[in-house]
This record gives structure tokens, C-alpha cells and sequence, in this order.
């Protein structure tokens, strides 16, 4: 019995460590060893730490994450059935479509891994998220004057999401903070989960800064799929607590509110020369009048030409060339389709996890990908003290299905981390089952 207390308790703080070290180099998107990028890594790391759950028997896999495995054969499926007919097949294709297979079954491995985390080692894993996103809001703040000065920072050796060298410069009404990643809209998404865990934890840790410190680099990020994402999210926080009346609490999350917009106040630069901007000279703007420009030149697109608007409109045009099929081309075989027709150099990126399902897996798949997004949502929802103890909580995942249509392709290493802290909350006070067929 001891013993195997013991061999529990390792593979608690193993899986532990693991989701901790994957974590850290999710966040490291600008980066890459050779030719494999970082967050290749960050995948690869809290999935091995199953094994040791798997050999104890002790391995938990909620109801919510079976949709998502269905996703998973369905789409695997479709792209065998695609891969057996598909003309000129390369090694450099089977390796692009093999890499989209494994970025999901690592995507489900990063959430199994996580629910099986007890309790106090699934917080202090919280806490090593928060900590982490305020380091890399640190790190972030230094190379936005890095590269508005020419000083030096840690060299970035991924591509940039054009083929090319990062741009650290873009066309736009004030200088964008992007972090240690390729653009500073992917930078937005990966710290909404570190900024919005942060006001969750002001519940118990009212004194602590770290929300507002995270919430000033995402407002620096200029994301405007990140502005409406935490509008989005703030206002449901808002509803969930007009309904359950709530009173305390409220001051350290505007508190914080304040510290972010001050963080912005303070570090945001208009440029001296335009990088092509409509304006050619915005460093005299005030902070206020920059943010006008963002609002107004997002908005104005939108209003007037709704998608075909946004600086989306390249990517919603290619995940067009193939029309709507029902089942779809297969994972990647989207891509290398569409790069033939256009005759690019590369596959390009569709930013949006709904236009990549439906391309790829066809409308059965984004029927499947719907309901495996809404499933834990609405398992969360019966329970009107679980929905309004974790308002942040809900909030958040709300917001990155949100940024899943303009920003990212995959289900990444931060969505795992919200859908895995979802379906632990679920499961609070109700019998697991393992796969001996026990409780616990």
C-alpha cells in the first residue's frame, strides 16, 4: 500500500514538472532547436507523463474529451481515405500530414494529463502558468523597446509566418509587443489564459499584481481578435455576477483593470515613420488617440465590408478555393491542395480552427469540432455554483473558441490547459472512474 502511495505521489509531481516545462515552451513560438520548433517539445512532454497513470492503472478520461477523440478518428479517417488516392505523394507530404495527426492526439494527451492531476499539484501547475505569463509580459516589455532602439534580445531562429525573417515592425497605428513569438496576435492568445487565471486567483490572492501586468502586454499586443475575445469575456463576468449579486471581490479586479491600462499608458509609442500606415508619423498621438486609430481602422473594416474587411481576408479567400465538401480533404491535404492551385512556395495558414476542420474534415467534422467545444460548456453550465464560483473560468474558455476564428489553426498547449481545468471542475464532488473500474 505504501508502495504504491509512493509511485502515486511520483507520478503526481513527475506529470507536475512535465506540464510545468511544457508550459514554459509553449510559450516560446519565436523560437525553434534546428528544424523543429520549440513547441513541438511543449506537446511532447506532459503526454509522457501518462505513462506512469497508464502502468498504475490510475488513468481518468472524462466524457468531455470523447467527443474530441471521435474528432480525432473522424478526421484521421477521412484523411487516410484522401492520403490512398492523392497524386504525387512526397515524404515531405506524409510528414506535414502526420504532423497535423500528432498535434492532436498530443492536444487530447495535454488535457488527459492534466485532469489526472490532483488537486494541490493542478494548483500549484495554476500558479507556474500565472508566474510564467508575467516573466514573459516582463520579457515582452523589454523587447518592445529592443525593437524600437536596436538593442539586443535573445535571437529569434523559427521563420516568420511568411516564410521570411520575424518582422518586429508592422504596419500599424502604434508598435505592437509580440513577445517571444512570431506575431505579437499569437503572443495575445497565448497570455489571455495566464491573464485571465490571474483574476481568477484575486479570489485568494487579492494583493497580487500579476492580472494587470499581463493584461497591459496583451493591450500592447494590439490584437484586436484578443479586444474582442476579453470584451466578450468581461461581459459575462459582469452578467454572472449581476446575477448572483455579487459585492465583494469586485475592488482588486478593478484594480488590476487600472494597473493594465496604466502598463499601456505608459509603454505604448506611436512610429515615427509609417511601416506603410495610412498616417506617416504617429509617435505625437496620445496613448488615447492611438487606441482611437485601432478601433476606428478595425472597426471601419468590419462595418464596411464585414470579413473581406480584416486582415483575415487572404486566408478565409484560400479556405474558399475548395468549396464545401461534406467530409472534407483530409488534415494537411487541405493545404497541399490549395498550395498547388495557388502555386506557393509553402502551405499557408488558414488562422482560424474552424475553416481548418472544415476544410480538412468537411462539414461532419466541424459539426463534431462544435460539439466538442460546447460539450464541456454546457456540462459546466448545470451547475449554477460551479458557473458562478468560476466566472473568470468560463469567461475564458468563451474567449479562446473566440480567438479559434481569426488567430489559430490547432487546438493549442493553452486551450488544453482551460479545457483541462474545465473538465477537473466538472468532475469536483462526482465519482471518477479509472480504468480498472474504480472509484475515486
Amino acid at each position: 500500500m505504501t508502495s504504491f502511495a509512493s509511485s502515486a505521489a511520483a507520478a503526481q509531481q513527475q506529470a507536475l514538472v512535465l506540464a510545468s516545462i511544457g508550459f514554459l515552451l509553449s510559450g516560446l513560438g519565436g523560437y525553434s532547436i534546428g528544424s523543429i520548433p520549440v513547441q513541438w517539445f511543449a506537446a511532447i512532454l506532459p503526454t509522457l507523463s501518462l505513462l506512469p497513470f497508464i502502468v498504475a492503472r490510475r488513468l481518468t478520461v472524462p466524457i468531455e474529451i470523447w467527443p474530441f477523440i471521435l474528432l480525432f478518428v473522424w478526421s484521421v479517417s477521412v484523411t487516410l481515405y484522401h492520403l490512398h488516392s492523392f497524386e504525387s505523394v512526397s515524404l515531405d507530404i506524409y510528414k506535414f500530414v502526420a504532423l497535423r495527426i500528432l498535434k492532436i492526439v498530443f492536444f487530447i494527451g495535454i488535457v488527459i494529463s492534466l485532469i489526472n492531476l490532483d488537486a494541490e499539484h493542478r494548483e500549484r501547475f495554476l500558479n507556474v502558468v500565472i508566474l510564467t505569463g508575467v516573466i514573459f509580459s516582463l520579457y515582452g516589455f523589454y523587447c518592445y523597446f529592443a525593437h524600437l532602439n536596436g538593442w539586443p534580445e535573445i535571437p529569434r531562429t523559427r521563420a516568420g509566418t511568411y516564410e521570411g525573417p520575424q518582422s518586429v515592425l508592422f504596419t500599424y497605428p502604434f508598435h505592437r509587443l509580440m513577445g517571444p513569438f512570431q506575431e505579437p496576435s499569437m503572443f495575445a492568445d497565448w497570455m489571455l489564459v495566464p491573464l485571465m487565471l490571474a483574476f481568477r486567483q484575486l479570489k485568494t490572492q487579492p494583493k497580487r499584481p500579476w492580472a494587470g501586468i499581463i493584461l497591459g502586454a496583451v493591450m500592447l499586443t494590439g490584437s484586436f481578435a484578443a479586444a474582442l475575445a476579453l470584451s466578450i469575456g468581461v461581459l459575462l463576468v459582469i452578467a454572472i455576477w449581476l446575477i448572483k449579486r455579487e459585492k465583494a471581490g469586485w475592488q482588486p479586479v478593478m484594480a488590476n483593470v487600472l494597473i493594465g491600462i496604466g502598463v499601456f499608458y505608459i509603454l505604448v509609442r506611436g512610429y515615427e515613420h509609417s511601416n506603410g500606415y495610412r498616417i506617416v508619423d504617429t509617435s505625437e498621438y496620445s496613448p488615447f488617440g492611438l487606441v482611437w486609430l485601432f478601433i476606428s481602422d478595425r472597426l471601419g473594416g468590419v462595418i464596411a465590408a464585414g470579413e473581406a474587411g480584416t486582415n483575415r481576408a487572404g486566408s478565409i479567400g484560400l479556405s474558399q478555393l475548395l468549396g464545401i465538401s461534406w467530409i472534407g480533404h483530409g488534415l494537411g491535404l487541405g493545404h497541399i491542395k490549395i498550395q498547388f492551385l495557388v502555386e506557393g512556395r509553402s502551405p499557408r495558414s488558414f488562422l482560424s480552427l474552424y475553416r481548418f476542420f472544415l476544410v480538412s474534415s468537411g462539414v461532419i467534422g466541424l459539426f463534431i469540432l462544435s460539439i466538442s467545444l460546447v460539450f464541456p460548456l454546457l456540462r459546466m453550465i448545470r451547475s449554477w455554483n460551479l458557473l458562478r464560483n468560476e466566472s473568470f473560468l468560463f469567461a475564458l474558455y468563451v474567449s479562446c473558441c473566440i480567438m479559434f476564428y481569426g488567430v489559430m489553426e490547432e487546438l493549442t498547449y493553452t486551450f488544453a490547459v482551460v479545457l483541462g481545468l474545465v473538465c477537473a471542475q466538472n468532475q469536483r464532488k462526482r465519482p471518477e472512474t479509472t480504468l480498472n473500474g474504480q472509484r475515486r
